[in-house]
């Protein structure tokens, strides 16, 4: 998931409008419609403001799972461990 859905989906979680986030945190509507388009990005100013008003950490705006990546490059290392000693290079190619 992308910052602007991201947005979307917690604006409409809380049931307001993209006027009414813009106007709580001190932009355009506009502004607001171009992020949940995907034509621009909020400026990173403003990201602590946009987790603080819908009441979630920067990890959760950004839709960032630490624990999910590991987990990700753990079964990547554990598949390209297996063809290391006999297939070197279908290992290197899985890294």
């Amino acid at each position: 998931m992308n910052i602007g859905s991201k947005i979307r989906e917690l604006r409409k979680q809380r049931g307001i409008t993209q006027e009414q986030l813009a106007t709580s945190i001190g932009i355009s509507f506009q502004a607001v419609s171009k992020w949940e388009n995907n034509i621009a990005l909020p400026d990173i100013t403003l990201a602590p403001m946009l987790a603080s008003y819908f009441g979630v950490t920067m990890d959760e705006l950004f839709d960032f799972n630490l624990q999910a990546i590991e987990a990700e490059v753990e079964a990547i290392a554990d598949e390209a461990y297996k063809y290391r000693q006999c297939d070197p290079e279908k290992s290197r190619g899985i890294l």
